[in-house]
């Protein structure tokens, strides 16, 4: 049990933590003319509107403090692992949040993202490496946690993206072969689950918020590199009357949906048993669940598979909505998506990519605007080709 003072202590820190994470650069917020969307964020940030208040005073301090300050990050090309590197500034931007429980902030709101530190755990392939979020305040760590030492912070096992080479900035230090392969256990590992109302838990959305903003366009490019390899898992069923057979013969008692342009569609439309199972003795607030479909020789398993919308942003293309699907125990390969609206019309999204290791997704659904976000709704369908 947690005392005041201890409570108090995360409570001051996560502050910190959300100035650290959604706070824009001094740039924008002594701008002459500051964006819409700056003014907005500054009227609705305490702690911008101190920044801008005690402008003059900073200004001072930044003078007297530049003969103080630590080292500067070094700055090298080559990534390797057991790095920590602060992710490359061009990755910073605006996302909005969708709506639903579990948020770090009010749903739909516009927030700036800026880059974290991370660990670099190994390589995936060419050019991409598995990444590891870390944090520099231990006050904020919690189970499963791995403490880098002092001035380094601690590792979030939970919160593991890919990155490419070029998504990297400076280095700030270097960890040895024992403590980065406790970082690479700590992520295979089964995590505690934390009190959906204590500052910790917060604390964790607002991580898993910023490090789905950065892996985004990762998760996407990684996808299309690996397309080449990778040709999808193929159904043991191409049309929805062998679909039909199928589900009559293993599971009469499912009425699958009479709507879909594909079996997948039909699939993500029916409302399987699975799904009210699962959301019954979920206890953790802001998942969603959705069907999870495990590809066999001679058919398919259907499980409820859990994953959160962490980021909803408009886009050149349409709708990009970002998430992550918890862990299973199975490795999805494929996410497919629908945008539903009221009146029970589904549009197929044209872009899907999924990365298997973090679970991290990415969907577009063209022709949706900002306009008709709030009309409508994203439906899911995850697959796996069966292997662990």
């Amino acid at each position: 049990m947690e005392d005041k003072l201890e409570i108090l202590q995360k409570k001051i820190a996560f502050q910190s933590a959300i100035c650290l994470r959604t706070c824009p650069p001094d740039s924008m917020i002594f701008d002459s003319d500051p964006e819409p969307k700056v003014k907005r964020h500054i009227n609705t940030c305490p702690l911008c509107l101190e920044r801008l208040e005690s402008a003059g005073e900073a200004a001072a301090w930044k003078i007297i403090g530049s003969a103080l300050k630590a080292p500067a990050p070094v700055s090298v090309e080559k990534v390797l692992p057991g790095e920590i590197r602060r992710v490359a500034g061009r990755m910073a931007g605006w996302g909005r949040l969708p709506a639903g429980p579990g948020r770090a902030a009010q749903a739909g709101e516009l927030k700036y993202f800026n880059p974290p530190a991370v660990l670099v755990l190994y390589e995936l392939d060419k050019n991409y490496f598995r990444v590891m979020q870390t944090h520099d305040d231990p006050i904020l760590m919690g189970p499963d946690d791995v403490f880098l030492g002092d001035g380094l912070g601690f590792a979030e096992p939970w919160n593991t993206y890919p990155l490419r080479s070029d998504e990297f900035g400076d280095l700030y230090g270097t960890l040895g072969a024992d403590l980065l392969n406790e970082a690479i256990k700590a992520e295979k590992s089964k995590f505690k689950e934390i009190d959906p109302h204590s500052v910790l838990f917060a604390f964790r959305t607002l991580e898993l918020e910023t490090g789905s903003f950065m892996a985004a366009r990762s998760v996407s490019r990684l996808i299309n590199h690996l397309e080449t390899e990778n040709k999808g898992v193929v159904l043991p069923f191409s049309t929805p009357k062998e679909l039909g057979s199928f589900m009559a013969r293993t599971r009469p008692e499912v009425v699958l949906s009479q709507q879909g342009k594909n079996v997948y569609e039909i699939i993500a439309r029916t409302d399987f048993p699975e799904l009210h199972m699962a959301l019954a003795a979920e206890s953790e607030p802001g998942w969603r669940v959705a069907i999870f479909i495990v590809s066999r020789d001679i058919g398919l398993d259907v499980i409820a598979a859990f994953y959160k919308i962490t980021l909803m942003q408009p886009t050149p293309d349409g709708l990009l909505v970002t998430g992550r699907m918890r862990k299973a125990d199975y490795s999805p390969n494929e996410v497919w998506g629908w945008w539903a609206s009221k009146e029970g019309i589904y549009s197929q999204a044209s872009q899907c990519a999924i990365d298997p290791e973090s679970g991290i997704f990415r969907v577009v659904f063209p022709g949706i605007g900002e306009d008709i976000i709030s009309k409508g709704k994203a439906t899911l369908l995850f697959i796996s080709d069966g292997r662990l």
